[in-house]
């Protein structure tokens, strides 16, 4: 039977990252008919082309809607309008957000530099009590929240998104898989990466300059993955 191929563009309301892309494409990928499938959050739209004779739009649209979407025909002239005014919106308001979280920030940094300073957690030696200890801890910890958590949070998403579908992960271990996978190969990693810089430092030395260039660089990396 000579194949119908049809083509068409779908307008997603709640389709917010890259997470959400994934969840779509792997569900349509499973329908029979499906011939190319491709989703872009940023414009909220699937593109998708796919047989007739094997498929509907009617069972596309449900596929979708089933996993939380509600779905919008793109031809919709009034739904084009309305999509596009909706990020408009959302363009200034991000705008907004950025320079009043960079206001925020930059209080922040005044406040703590004039008052208890960046140094205020003490360094750990042999004198101090468990009670101390404890309370270090506890701030150290919040670096480790805020730098690996939002990482952690996205690789578990996505490890969840891609295998939902899967039998073989209807197990019983199956919640804790992707964090037992994060922190795995955070400890691995950290430790083979640790080894080979200890090596590279204890026979190259970096000037202050180079340290600093060497942070910044770090930081724009961190900052990009936490966009993303």
């Amino acid at each position: 039977m000579e194949q119908r191929l049809r083509r068409k563009v779908l307008y997603i309301e709640g389709m917010s990252c890259t997470s959400c892309e994934m969840r779509i494409e792997n569900a349509l990928k499973k329908l029979d008919g499906v011939k190319e499938v491709k989703a872009i959050f940023s414009s909220s739209n699937v593109y998708i082309a796919y047989d007739e004779n094997h498929l509907g739009l009617e069972q596309i649209i449900q596929t979708i809607e089933k996993l939380g979407y509600v779905v919008r025909i793109k031809s919709d002239a009034a739904v084009v309008s309305k999509a596009n005014a909706k990020k408009e919106k959302e363009d200034k308001l991000s705008i907004s957000q950025l320079l009043g979280i960079g206001i925020i920030l930059l209080a922040l940094y005044v406040i703590i530099k004039n008052t208890v300073g960046f140094n205020f957690v003490p360094e750990v030696d042999q004198s101090m009590g468990y009670g101390i200890l404890f309370f270090i801890g506890l701030l150290t910890s919040l670096h480790c929240i805020a730098m690996c958590g939002g990482i952690n949070l996205s690789q578990c998403i996505s490890y969840k998104v891609g295998k939902e579908a899967d039998k073989d992960n209807s197990g019983k271990f199956s919640n804790l898989r992707p964090s037992l996978l994060y922190n795995g190969g955070r400890v691995i990693s950290y430790t083979v990466i640790g080894g080979i810089v200890g090596a590279l430092g204890s026979s190259i030395s970096f000037s202050g300059a180079a340290k600093g260039i060497v942070a910044v660089i770090a930081g724009v990396f961190m900052v990009i993955m936490g966009l993303n």
